[in-house]
């Protein structure tokens, strides 16, 4: 029963053994306009900074699976931490410039969901990729009904050490 368990967790194992450093710099989160009233959206911040670090391994067709760890400021300008898995898979484009979708698995923790308790959150993923350098985004979707939750987009950088 908790076999697919034990292959998440060889898999994670392995990819910090054998993957490569890379780091992380967290940029900017939108907050769809239709979502939030005007007076939320004053309130704030869309300059995610901060960063993070992360391995990564490779497949035959440079796909990638990565683990990771960020903070950065959230729209509140507090602390936001999150630890994850993404796998991303690419296809060239031209030279060294190639376009990736994936998925990706994390634990958030933000003051002001659940108190800072990290909860799981399964995200789509996509990357524009040049040499070294990506660009990844990911897109937070509203789960509820409710207006001033959700529907933000959420892009930062990584650079490949090795």
């Amino acid at each position: 029963m908790w076999d697919w368990a034990t292959a998440a967790c060889q898999r994670v194992d392995k990819i910090n053994r054998e993957g490569k450093s890379d780091l992380l710099v967290s940029g900017y989160s939108w907050h769809d306009r239709s979502t939030y009233t005007a007076e939320k959206l004053e309130d704030f911040q869309e300059f995610a900074y901060g960063g993070g670090l992360g391995k990564r391994i490779s497949d035959e067709n440079n796909n990638q699976e990565f683990i990771y760890g960020m903070i950065f400021a959230d729209s509140h300008n507090q602390p936001q931490l999150q630890v994850g898995y993404m796998h991303l898979w690419y296809w060239p484009i031209i030279g060294e410039l190639s376009a990736g979708l994936g998925v990706s698995l994390q634990l958030i923790s933000r003051q002001d969901v659940i108190g800072g308790v990290p909860f799981p959150a399964p995200l789509p993923i996509a990357s524009v990729r040049y040499g070294k350098a990506s660009l990844i985004g990911t897109f937070i979707p509203r789960l509820n009904g409710q207006l001033n939750n959700g529907n933000v987009a959420y892009v930062f950088g990584r650079y490949e050490f090795d």
